[in-house]
């Protein structure tokens, strides 16, 4: 039904693209942002912000999987995440077009650092670019902030990741910045004593849609 849904969309995007939202397209109003939350799933946080470039209010959206019936409070069970990226239409409506399933920690994905608590994972946007931001690990400590943007008329796409990884007990931290646009990568090497490094590199410059952003991969 989702594919069916967006396929319609796709067509009635189309369509205005090439000449115009007829009356009768105009007289329906597209689905509202809840539409796009599946069964099992409630809404954790919505920034409302302009990531088309058309001035439109626009959605993201961080999903969360609603807790099981009768789950203890003192020891809350890890929850998937999810993140949504959806544009709006000119009808008041929306149109998903991004999906990141494995992008996010889970609610209990911290680590030691966070413990019991609840993972944070902090979602904003500047200039049209999604940024995600968020930390795991006890003695290690990564911290890793995505960059992801709108990417034609129904894409996304990743175009920079920064990753930082600190030794809490020697204050050691090698830092990693890479540009998927250029493809250029900066690490920066800090050591027990604050002696800096710095290293220049190349990577492949690949377009990767947010439905194959993996958090794990990036460390």
């Amino acid at each position: 039904m989702r594919f069916i849904v967006r396929v319609a969309l796709t067509a009635a995007l189309a369509a205005g693209a090439a000449g115009g939202i007829g009356a009768g397209a105009a007289a329906a109003a597209g689905p509202p942002a809840s539409a796009f939350v599946p069964a099992g799933f409630e809404v954790e946080r919505r920034v409302s912000a302009d990531i088309g470039g058309d001035r439109r209010a626009d959605a993201v959206l961080v999903l969360r999987r609603v807790a099981p019936a009768g789950a203890p409070a003192d020891e809350p069970p890890a929850l998937a995440r999810r993140l949504v990226l959806l544009k709006a239409r000119a009808d008041g409506g929306f149109v998903q077009i991004g999906e990141g399933r494995r992008v996010l920690l889970c609610t209990r994905c911290g680590g030691a650092f966070f413990g019991a608590a609840t993972t944070p994972v902090r979602v904003r946007v500047r200039a049209k670019v999604v940024i995600v931001e968020q930390e795991r690990g006890s003695r290690q400590l990564t911290r890793q902030r995505f960059r992801i943007r709108a990417e034609g008329a129904l894409g996304t796409r990743l175009i920079g990741v920064d990753v930082r990884v600190a030794d809490r007990l020697t204050g050691a931290v090698v830092e990693r910045s890479t540009n998927l646009l250029t493809g250029e990568r900066l690490v920066t090497r800090t050591d027990a004593r604050g002696r800096r490094s710095v290293t220049r590199s190349r990577v492949p410059v690949r377009r990767i849609p947010l439905e194959r952003v993996v958090q794990g991969a990036w460390r």
